[in-house]
């Protein structure tokens, strides 16, 4: 997270977690960047899991995390420098990176791009059945890949009794995203 210490980074997070979920919300990720030559404190924030589908993080809450987030750095300004702070939700097609990120979109259609995939298409699409923390082993209900159709046809999904299910260690992933529809 920049250059800031490790117990600033500490504080920050805990204050971050402390008033996003004084809001109903959890942190989904949150770190220091350079953007455009300025230092931006970006704060990412979503609906605890398991989310019902369509309940989003609205407009209204980031706003109110953001006013009472500023408010609080103000007080005591741990940062140090002068920085552009962004309040947003993850959307609903965002990047996983971290061991959290992929706990929390459990039960989620993703994309995973494999470091040395299987024959068969890469990336492959599926749905997250479960994500071990300790073990960090991925549990995926694969897709098979569509068979080719027809110019003008639709190409169809198998049935999900089809979808082969499958473990990956979170190292054998080498990009991975919630997605909204398969391709």
């Amino acid at each position: 997270m920049g250059r800031l210490s490790t117990e600033v980074v500490k504080g920050l997070e805990a204050l971050v977690e402390e008033i996003a979920r004084g809001q109903g919300l959890v942190v989904y990720d949150f770190g220091m960047a350079m953007d455009r030559g300025r230092s931006v404190l970006r704060v990412i924030v979503d609906r605890p899991t398991p989310r019902v589908a369509g309940e989003g993080v609205t407009v209204k809450q980031c706003a109110k995390v953001s006013r009472e987030l500023s408010a609080r750095l103000e007080e005591d300004d741990p940062i140090g420098v002068a920085y552009l702070l962004e309040v947003s939700s993850p959307g609903v097609e965002r990047a996983l990176e971290r061991a959290r990120h992929f706990a929390h979109a459990v039960g989620e259609k993703v994309l995973l791009t494999l470091v040395n995939p299987p024959p068969g298409p890469n990336p492959l699409q599926g749905f997250l059945e479960g994500f071990d923390e300790e073990s960090s082993m991925l549990r995926v209900r694969v897709c098979p890949p569509r068979k080719k159709v027809k110019k003008g046809q639709q190409a169809s999904v198998e049935p999900i009794e089809r979808w082969v299910l499958m473990e990956f260690p979170l190292s054998a992933i080498r990009k991975a995203r919630t997605t909204y529809d398969f391709d």
